[in-house]
């Protein structure tokens, strides 16, 4: 299996972690809203709630991504020539 493709699997996986996190964190808010700060009876405030999201992904896809590279290049680089 050719390194890029190994890569492409890292990163895919660091997505869809990404993903599931915002998307955590964005039921977190709705379920926690005492001060009706991400909806109301009359309305649902999608900018905060798509930051949280945006944050949440980026940051956990972006970290997960690069340590899922680290790691994969090391073993891809241990285990070529076996």
């Amino acid at each position: 299996m050719r390194l890029s493709k190994v890569l492409k699997i890292g990163w895919v996986v660091a997505v869809l972690l990404g993903f599931l996190a915002g998307n955590a964190a964005v039921y977190a808010a709705l379920q926690h809203n005492p001060q009706q700060e991400f909806h109301s009876i009359e309305t649902i405030n999608w900018f905060e709630l798509s930051m949280i999201w945006f944050s949440w992904f980026l940051i956990v896809s972006t970290v997960l991504g690069g340590i899922t590279s680290s790691c994969l290049i090391v073993v891809y680089k241990l285990f070529r020539y076996i």
